[in-house]
């Protein structure tokens, strides 16, 4: 499990400059103002999610708009790893975790899955499976439309699943773990926090798919959300518990499902 540690600091009202710094801390592995403490103990960066999710999903799309219609399942892997690589996998790792607790046949080795620092079989397969069907969605986007769409569905899909963290610990607050991340994120997000998030998530949403006019970006956030909000209850109802790694799984299958339904809106509709 990554060891992410978020912004603290001295007592006062954390700003809109301090949440972003705090959200950059936590999802990314930009650093700014040091390794100090800098802003408020309360600050979860959870209502500037969506911002990081979409500085996130720029970087990734370089690659499919600068070689994705020469080479798009090649420019769909290289986005998946600029991804990997600023995140520092923190998704990914929370997906393998979680897969392997699923797997478990109790909840004592469940944790002791959970927390093993060695990836199990589970969590190889989620990892292979999760990162196939996003490479093959983006390639099959850049194939029919264009590297600009795919990069504009990959920026939607990254605000939607960070987004749906936040709204999915709001929502399942009564099996938030008792303690490590879950519980410290948790103690922080309330139900405006989520809206707010979820509202700037929606104007990122409609931006883009204004940008590239495209009716099937905006219908894959919103449906892939839908799907992602499904499998986030399935994944707690399975696990009874709501922990730091079960977010980042639902932040990997959130971003799946958004490309997933963004490709098939865009098939429909070329037919």
């Amino acid at each position: 499990m990554i060891d992410r540690s978020p912004v603290t600091g001295m007592g006062g009202r954390v700003d809109a400059v301090g949440e972003i710094v705090a959200a950059l801390r936590l999802l990314t592995r930009f650093r700014f103002g040091g390794t100090d403490a800098a802003a408020d103990a309360s600050a979860s960066g959870a209502v500037a999610f969506p911002l990081v999710g979409a500085l996130v999903g720029v970087i990734g799309a370089a690659p499919l708009v600068l070689i994705g219609p020469l080479e798009p399942l090649l420019a769909s892997l290289l986005a998946l790893a600029l991804v990997a690589v600023v995140t520092g996998a923190l998704h990914l790792d929370g997906l393998a975790d979680t897969a392997d607790a699923l797997l478990a046949p109790d909840a004592v080795r469940a944790e002791r899955a959970r927390n093993d620092p060695a990836v199990g079989v589970g969590g190889v397969v989620a990892l292979i499976l999760v990162l196939g069907i996003e490479a093959s969605a983006l390639a099959a986007l850049t194939s029919a439309a264009g590297g600009w769409l795919a990069g504009g569905a990959l920026v939607v899909a990254a605000v939607a699943g960070r987004t749906l963290a936040v709204v999915v610990v709001v929502a399942e607050r009564s099996r938030i773990a008792p303690d490590g991340f879950g519980a410290w994120f948790a103690a922080r997000v309330v139900g405006r926090t989520a809206i707010a998030a979820t509202v700037l998530a929606t104007v990122i949403g409609a931006a883009v798919a204004l940008a590239v006019s495209s009716a099937a970006i905006a219908i894959g956030g919103v449906a892939g959300a839908a799907v992602g909000l499904v499998l986030a209850r399935a994944i707690v109802a399975w696990r009874r518990q709501l922990d730091g790694d079960s977010m980042g799984a639902i932040v990997e299958l959130t971003v799946a499902a958004v490309l997933v339904v963004t490709a098939l809106a865009v098939g429909v509709i070329a037919t």
